[in-house]
């Protein structure tokens, strides 16, 4: 419970920026910088599904097809009950199916094509239903795997940060501590601190040719999708002030 006081009070203290008492005239001080490397292990993997369905004539019956069929992806999903499991249908796009006439110089109307995205989003401890749904939306005419990627959660993320952070003061108050004893002094109190950074993972992204060829080798019976990620690293940088004695 004091650790976690002791992180908080630290994060309130950093949050803002910079944070000082009032300093008397004879106050001695030293300044030092402290960093934190740590790891973090990816947690969650996603992938865009995007059902796609024209109509020469009609585009309210391009998107009736392709509510039907994403409607029908998704009651599958939803049926595997997979733990932790975030679906969200996201962008819907209707529009011509249009070919430029070089002859007439116009566009030449085609048809109408209606389109759905889905994004599937579950933890990295389920992704061996992954393979699962990528080999089932490849069966559906006019679905495309888009936007494959791997990434730490932003409740994950946070908690590395602060527990980052304090580390980070942690080696600042080590570094003043040396400084001081060897100017024959001792630290007593920190007056000031600020972050100067915080470098976060990104995501690891892998285009839909790749997501394509993947789901290819699923639904010819090749072994399980193999998800090969490691761990990210988040960096903090702080500056400090020390009252010495």
């Amino acid at each position: 419970m004091k650790k976690v006081l002791l992180t908080i009070g630290l994060i309130a203290l950093l949050c803002g920026k910079s944070q000082a008492f009032e300093l008397k005239k004879d106050t001695r001080t030293v300044s030092a910088n402290g960093v934190c490397f740590a790891k973090i292990a990816n947690d969650r993997v996603k992938i865009n599904i995007k059902v796609s369905t024209r109509d020469d004539e009609s585009a309210d019956v391009a998107f009736t097809k392709t509510k039907a069929s994403n409607a029908d992806l998704e009651d599958y999903i939803n049926g595997l009950e997979i733990p932790g499991l975030e679906l969200e249908t996201g962008r819907v796009n209707i529009s011509e199916d249009k070919q430029w006439n070089q002859e007439t110089k116009t566009y030449d109307v085609n048809g109408y094509k209606a389109e759905i995205m889905t994004t599937v989003d579950l933890p990295m401890s389920q992704k061996e239903y992954m393979g699962v749904l990528i080999t089932k939306a490849a069966t559906y005419n006019g679905v495309f795997l888009e936007n494959f990627s791997i990434y730490v959660s932003s409740m994950a993320l946070e908690d590395a940060k602060s527990e980052c952070l304090s580390l980070a003061v942690t080696n600042a108050k080590m570094k003043a501590d040396k400084m001081a004893i060897a100017g024959g002094a001792v630290v007593s109190q920190m007056l000031k601190a600020s972050y100067g950074a915080i470098n976060t993972p990104r995501p690891y992204m892998m285009d839909n040719r790749a997501v394509m060829s993947m789901a290819k080798s699923e639904s010819v019976g090749s072994a399980p999708m193999s998800i090969n990620y490691k761990d990210e690293e988040v960096k903090v940088q702080v500056s400090t002030v020390w009252e010495i004695k």
